[in-house]
């Protein structure tokens, strides 16, 4: 076991910050999930920094970074449309004066959404994302995404359904056509 020195501690709080950082402009807008990240993010650094392995501590500041990547890149960057672009509509003057419409771009991908659906920005936040994660599902599983699985067991209900409705038409009609065999 080596102590940790110092230089290794410094760049530990380089990387809790770029985290921070990464985090508050990938989660912007959705303040209850950026906290649970930062409390989660605190109890980690809390918890690694009274390790006293330096090979240990080197890992974690080293997967500290990596994270700090992957939000910075990957993940869904929201901003509100652009400047003087409002939601339209039903809904009058409240409706028409307010940028309630959102508009999500996943980076790597070029996907974008947007979303005006209800009068409430962050209602309109969370449905955006859950729009975008269903296109990035079905373009990541073409096949298999949550919302084509969900399909074909439907689809496979239906084709049973019909099948045993066809069976029970078909026994009905020879129980007519021969009633007493």
């Amino acid at each position: 076991m080596s102590a940790i020195s110092p230089q290794l501690r410094a760049s530990a709080r380089g990387a809790y910050r770029s985290i921070f950082r990464a985090a508050r402009i990938t989660f912007a807008g959705d303040d209850e999930i950026r906290r649970a990240f930062a409390i989660k993010t605190r109890n980690d650094f809390q918890a690694a920094s009274l390790q006293t392995d330096s090979t240990a501590y080197t890992e974690s500041v080293q997967l500290a970074n990596e994270i700090a990547e992957v939000l910075r890149k990957n993940f869904v960057q929201g901003r509100r449309a652009g400047d003087g672009v409002y939601s339209g509509g039903p809904g009058g003057q409240c409706i028409n004066k307010r940028s309630t419409n959102v508009d999500l771009l996943h980076k790597p991908t070029g996907i974008r959404v947007q979303c005006q659906e209800t009068r409430s920005l962050q209602d309109n936040r969370r449905i955006a994302r859950k729009l975008i994660l269903k296109k990035l599902d079905a373009l990541q599983n073409p096949g298999l995404s949550k919302e084509e699985l969900r399909d074909a067991r439907i689809r496979e209900r239906k084709r049973r359904k019909e099948k045993k409705s066809k069976k029970k038409l078909e026994e009905k009609a020879d129980e007519t056509a021969f009633p007493n065999i």
